[in-house]
């Protein structure tokens, strides 16, 4: 959890990468993700790649984390 002077660290993200975002934020896992979004599961799993790999993100919960930390601000790639 970044301390009061820590850097923000900036990421861009598609729309849609965003949306799945969001749902992982929400616990959901990919089927649901899949289903809320009206995706194939296999469209989550390539988006949850691309996210992780924006944020530097170890692992799903690591993704979470750092967004609920506020230590990413998540902008939409045009």
């Amino acid at each position: 959890v970044p301390g009061p002077a820590a850097e923000l660290m900036a990421v861009t993200l598609t729309a849609r990468q965003a949306d799945v975002l969001r749902e992982m934020c929400k616990a959901l896992d990919n089927p649901a993700i899949a289903t809320a979004l009206r995706v194939s599961e296999h469209t989550v799993k390539t988006h949850v790649r691309d996210v992780l790999k924006a944020l530097g993100a170890r692992d799903r919960l690591h993704a979470v984390v750092l967004v609920w930390s506020g230590a990413v601000r998540v902008t939409l790639r045009d």
